[in-house]
């Protein structure tokens, strides 16, 4: 079926080319006005539909500055949401300036001319410099490119009026600048190719209309009802019994007059008597062969197509079928980002330009600045929240998984430096999920406890034949409460599921009737012992309250709340000592 409505469908559009009733303008103000046209009236359902879609999630991208000068950056991003905040009726901000740079990219000329002008004083931290304060997107259909020489041209030397007769020029005056991007043509080229014509979505929409239009003729040309009389039959003709056109007229105006009595009484139930060889039937023609589904299918395909929903086609065993891959879709919306973080830093370069004589350490040639921005938000859910299990499996690198978020590596090791010197990773450590009020604020449980080679352990604590190691040992005691006999908690067929079972009475024992815990705050491990006294007890508190869970469990839990609590109450290595930080002399 599918592959009849192609045939159908290509056969057709053979036809109107040949006949000239598909034309697509050649002339680049003429395609404008086309694709206009299009859009104040998509018959497809569809265009309007996936633009509107890649319009919105293109904007949505929040973006941000990042540079080495800490002063700029924040410059720079009151800026960004200040454009455009003195004009009435227009939106503030860089997103609403985005919107228009991807509405002329995409339903417009394809022809994005950003006009920059209103330079004024921005102010911070007693540092100031001048911005451009206000921005724009001419509507690139109503430019016209006047070019000296077309077959020694230089790049540049194009000259952009707002009429035809070349009278009002772009940029106006010295305080104006332009930036010029043509994202789907060569440099040399003088206009611009329109995305919806360069993606032949114009051609395959104007023949869908133009079979919509045919079909709409041939529907109104066409009688659309007929109710028709039947007297007599061929038995009856045999046998001699006819009827005469005024007899077949005198039923027929009978029965019309029948109905318009029947029209003007309201309530009441129509009747006729007729003999045997009166039929009454309705006819109404068929439409089928004009509104056949196949004759538009393969047109939305290809519009689909063109906008970047590729058909891909798959075969199994059992049966044939086709879906849309989407890939060519998105790719484009993040071509268009890109496009207009490019258009973005051209701005940022006239900025510095502006100031660079009177700012000279503030936009110094080492100095480094980005323009980043958030990912978008394209239905792509699923494979983020798989890219950052990947993240935190250990599969993908910390500079992988940034790029993929859009973040400078190098910005992002510097701001984690900066903040760790600062104290602020203590400050913002995670809340603590249990309530573990007894403890006070001194004990944070990590959610990813570190292994013991991380953690630096040492392995005093369980050498063999040291007090320590027979506290491990004698930390699987247990006690029944119904008869008092006591027994090796982990020597028994069941330990590990939570239970066991007395030897004596058989009565079930848990894990919290265990005797002992591997440590005693009055006796701590040697390798506890040069450490202060609280760091002693938060750690042996610690280990015995997740020694239930197994000692690989337990002791990196609590070395992880030892090295804090040093940390929070001041205490540096010194000479193998620790000490307090005022006490360092």
């Amino acid at each position: 079926m599918d592959a009849l409505g192609t045939g159908i469908f290509q056969k057709f559009i053979d036809y109107l080319f040949t006949s000239g009733d598909i034309s697509v303008p050649t002339e680049f103000h003429d395609r404008c006005i086309k694709i206009k046209e299009m859009l104040d009236n998509d018959i497809s359902g569809s265009i309007n539909t996936v633009m509107d879609y890649a319009i919105n999630s293109a904007s949505e991208a929040n973006y941000r500055i990042q540079c080495s000068e800490e002063t700029l950056e924040k410059l720079l991003n009151i800026w960004l949401e200040d454009i455009n905040i003195q004009i009435a009726g227009i939106p503030t901000g860089l997103q609403s300036l985005s919107k228009e740079y991807f509405k002329e990219r995409w339903e417009g000329s394809s022809f994005c001319i950003l006009r920059i002008t209103d330079w004024e004083d921005i102010s911070i931290d007693n540092t100031t410099i001048k911005v451009p304060k206000t921005m724009w997107f001419v509507n690139g259909g109503s430019i016209y490119v006047a070019r000296a020489n077309e077959e020694n041209f230089v790049l540049g030397s194009d000259k952009l009026y707002l009429d035809k007769e070349e009278k009002l020029k772009i940029p106006k005056n010295e305080d104006e600048q332009i930036i010029i991007q043509k994202p789907y043509n060569r440099w040399f080229d003088k206009y611009s190719t329109p995305y919806l014509i360069r993606k032949g979505v114009y051609k395959n929409w104007l023949a869908m209309k133009t079979l919509q239009d045919k079909s709409d003729e041939v529907i109104s040309k066409i009688l659309p009802y007929l109710f028709l009389i039947q007297k007599g039959s061929a038995e009856l003709f045999k046998e001699g019994t006819t009827y005469e056109d005024e007899d077949l007229i005198e039923i027929a105006n009978y029965f019309k007059g029948e109905i318009e009595k029947y029209k003007n009484q309201k309530g009441k139930a129509p009747f006729m008597a007729n003999t045997f060889d009166t039929k009454y039937e309705h006819l109404i023609p068929d439409l089928s062969k004009v509104l056949k589904e196949e004759l538009y299918r393969q047109g939305y395909r290809s519009i689909l197509a063109g906008l970047g929903f590729i058909d891909m086609l798959e075969i199994s065993p059992s049966r044939q079928e086709t879906r849309m891959n989407p890939k060519a879709f998105v790719s484009e919306i993040n071509s268009g980002v890109d496009g207009f973080k490019s258009m973005l830093l051209e701005v940022i370069s006239l900025i510095e330009l502006k100031n660079k004589s009177t700012h000279k350490k503030l936009f110094s040639d080492k100095g480094k600045l980005i323009i980043v921005n958030s990912p978008l938000r394209i239905n792509v859910e699923n494979l983020l929240d798989a890219l950052r299990s990947g993240f935190d499996r250990g599969v993908m690198s910390i500079t992988t998984y940034q790029g993929i978020l859009g973040i400078d590596s190098e910005t992002e090791k510097e701001l984690r430096e900066k903040e760790a010197k600062d104290g602020l990773e203590d400050t913002f450590y995670p809340h603590i999920i249990n309530n573990q009020e007894e403890r006070g604020k001194d004990i944070i449980i990590p959610s990813k406890p570190k292994t013991k080679k991380q953690e630096n352990l040492e392995p005093e604590g369980k050498k063999p034949g040291t007090p320590e190691s027979d506290k491990f040992k004698n930390a699987s005691l247990a006690k029944c409460k119904k008869c008092g006999h006591e027994f090796d908690y982990d020597s028994t067929p069941e330990a590990g599921m939570g239970y066991v079972k007395c030897p004596k009475c058989k009565e079930a024992v848990t894990q919290e009737d265990l005797i002992i815990a591997p440590y005693d705050k009055d006796n701590p491990p040697t390798f506890l012992k040069k450490y202060p006294k609280g760091a002693q007890e938060v750690f042996i508190e610690v280990f015995n309250e997740n020694y239930k869970k197994g000692e690989d469990y337990a002791f990196p839990i609590a070395w992880t709340v030892l090295k804090r609590w040093m940390k929070k109450h001041g205490y540096k290595k010194v000479d193998n000592k620790w000490v307090k930080s005022e006490e360092i002399k």
